[in-house]
């Protein structure tokens, strides 16, 4: 696949091949789906990552259809379930996709292969074994890299800082918040504001305009 899938297919690597209008299709509706899951439309995410599902299946593309149950494991982020990634791991193994499983054994905190990460994940790799951020920042500036997955590794670097370094902690989120504002994401702006509070309650500043934020977007969710 090419860059839509919450980075996933700069995760796992893409080649110059031509794409069939089917293909494309299923590419666009998993697209669709992102947009519709990031700003709390959860109905109609739902009927469009299945549909997403069954062009694939049609196809018998079960790699990508790995792809999109991994992808729908790291939208969810700290909510995420491991049925997901048991699902993707049942697909990849259908048709041995091997950076699939991979991927997988990565997310599962089990034995993987660096090499056959992608430059993202390798660089993510290596900030969980060292805490060195140099690489991980570098790949997130790659303007190719889909803005879902900037936005998320920035909050997993803004959390992983708040409590060593509250104003690098401060810069990331607002990276993050810059991307979902931008793109009208509401559940990730919740997350970024959530982080921002986190944030703030570290400091000796006063804390209750973001805690009505929080609640404002909160209301506008549940009204979705």
């Amino acid at each position: 696949m090419i860059v839509l899938i919450t980075g996933l297919f700069l995760v796992l690597g893409c080649s110059s091949k031509k794409y069939s209008s089917g293909y494309l299709y299923g590419e666009k509706l998993y697209d669709s789906y992102i947009d519709l899951y990031l700003k709390g439309n959860r109905e109609l995410a739902e009927l469009n990552f299945y549909k997403s599902v069954s062009v694939f299946a049609e196809r018998d593309d079960m790699c990508n259809i790995s792809r999109l149950y991994i992808s729908r494991y790291l939208l969810a982020e700290d909510y995420g379930e491991k049925t997901y990634l048991i699902k993707a791991e049942k697909y990849a193994v259908l048709k041995n996709c091997e950076t699939e499983k991979n991927l997988i054994n990565f997310l599962f905190h089990s034995d993987y292969n660096v090499d056959i990460l992608n430059g993202l994940y390798v660089a993510y790799s290596h900030f969980l074994k060292t805490g060195e951020v140099s690489d991980l920042e570098k790949a997130l500036a790659n303007k190719k890299l889909n803005d879902s997955a900037k936005s998320r590794f920035y909050r997993i670097l803004a959390n992983n800082y708040i409590k060593s370094d509250i104003k690098r902690a401060g810069e990331y989120i607002d990276l993050a918040y810059e991307i979902d504002t931008f793109n009208g994401w509401t559940l990730n702006i919740l997350r970024d504001l959530k982080l921002k509070l986190k944030i703030c309650e570290n400091t000796k500043y006063k804390c209750e305009s973001i805690k009505k934020r929080i609640l404002f977007i909160k209301n506008k969710l549940n009204k979705k």
